[in-house]
């Protein structure tokens, strides 16, 4: 019986060393994957700071464009103000040429000549409808443009939270990795 007790004392002696070498080598391993896991914690968070930034970055640009073409709407608006009035004004130059017309064809000449002018003012006053009429196309197209800026604003502020419901989803991933 004492070489059977001798032999169960190995036996534990054994077990306990390999205990011990296995809690040793599975400390070493949860070092190591504690340092992989804060490494790539970091990893992910820095690169969604940087996907969180260029958003931001697209949302400030696309915001100053909008802007812009909120000014440029403004002047087009004008300039097409500003047509409407040459053509008022281009067509009391034509009222009064064809009044002085009337009243000079005694002169023959200076008739031809008010003639020549007169149909000279009505082909500026008919450019001048031309482009008012392109004018108001153009602030169309220009409207139609803010319109699909507005659209894309809206998609980047809806990209935007998706990347923090994404974010959010990984840092909570993240926490659920079993530490080895």
């Amino acid at each position: 019986m004492s070489q059977t007790q001798l032999t169960m004392h190995q036996v534990i002696e054994e077990m306990e060393t390999y205990l011990n070498e296995t809690e040793v080598t599975y400390k070493s391993i949860q070092r190591r994957s504690d340092k992989i896991y804060e490494r790539t914690t970091r990893i992910i968070k820095a690169v969604f700071s940087l996907i969180g930034l260029l958003l931001l970055l697209n949302i400030y640009f696309i915001h100053n464009f909008g802007e812009e073409i909120f000014s440029m709407l403004g002047s087009m608006n004008d300039m097409y103000n500003h047509f409407g009035n040459m053509g008022t004004q281009v067509q009391g130059i034509t009222q009064s040429v064809e009044k002085m017309s009337s009243h000079i064809t005694v002169l023959p000449s200076m008739s031809a000549s008010m003639d020549s002018m007169n149909n000279t003012i009505i082909n500026i006053n008919s450019n001048v409808h031309i482009m008012q009429k392109e004018v108001g196309y153009m602030s169309r197209d220009i409207g139609l443009i803010n319109h699909d800026m507005l659209d894309m604003t809206m998609r980047f502020e809806q990209l935007n939270e998706s990347m923090h419901d994404i974010g959010k989803s990984v840092h909570t991933m993240s926490r659920v990795v079993p530490h080895l």
